[in-house]
C-alpha cells in the first residue's frame, strides 16, 4: 500500500478545515490536535494520544499527523471517520473510564463499520479478503491447528469468543 510522505500533513490540515471537530481532541476538547487514532478514524491531543498507546494497538492504533507515515488504508478511515461522526455516535453514552468507552461493544460496532466502509472504498472485497487469506501459508498453519475458517476473519463478523484477528 502507498504511503503518503511524512512531510506532507495537508490531508490532515484539509480534514480540520472540513470538518471543525477535527481541530479539538475527541476525548478533552483540547488543542491542538497533532495526533489521531487510525483505528477510529479521530484526531487526538499529545495527552490523549498516551493514553490511547496505553490501550494497545489492538484497540486504538495511533500515529503523528505529522512525524509517521500513513497508508492509503489508515488515510481512508481519517477521511470517512473524524471526530463529528464519532461524537455522533457516541452521543448520549457514557463510560466509567477511556478504557471502558474503547473496548465496549459500541466502539467495536463502530471501528467495525468504519473498517468495512473503508474496504469496500478501497474495492476490497470480501472475496478479495478470503483469497489472502486462503493464500498465506502462516494463517493456513493456524487454520489447521485451530480449525478456523476464512469466513471467521471476515470484516462483517464480530467473534467475541476468538482472540485473533486480520489485520489488512
Amino acid at each position: 500500500m502507498d504511503k503518503i510522505d511524512k512531510t506532507e500533513p495537508h490531508v490532515f490540515e484539509s480534514l480540520k478545515k472540513t470538518i471543525p471537530e477535527n481541530k479539538f481532541c475527541v476525548d478533552c476538547g483540547a488543542t491542538p490536535a497533532q495526533w489521531a487514532s487510525a483505528t477510529f478514524g479521530i484526531f487526538l491531543c499529545l495527552g490523549c494520544a498516551g493514553k490511547h498507546r496505553g490501550l494497545g494497538v489492538h484497540v486504538s492504533f495511533v500515529r503523528s499527523t505529522s512525524l509517521d507515515r500513513w497508508d492509503d488504508k489508515q488515510i481512508q478511515h481519517m477521511k470517512l471517520g473524524g471526530n463529528k461522526r464519532f461524537l455522533d455516535h457516541f452521543k448520549g453514552q457514557t463510560f466509567s473510564s477511556l478504557k471502558d468507552k474503547y473496548e465496549s461493544d459500541f466502539a467495536i460496532d463502530y471501528k467495525e463499520k468504519l473498517k468495512i466502509e473503508v474496504l469496500e472504498s478501497l474495492g476490497i472485497t470480501e472475496d478479495t479478503i478470503r483469497e489472502k487469506i486462503d493464500l498465506d501459508p502462516q494463517l493456513n498453519r493456524f487454520r489447521s491447528a485451530t480449525g478456523i475458517g476464512s469466513s471467521d476473519f471476515m470484516p462483517t463478523q464480530v467473534k467475541k469468543e476468538r482472540s485473533c484477528c486480520l489485520i489488512l
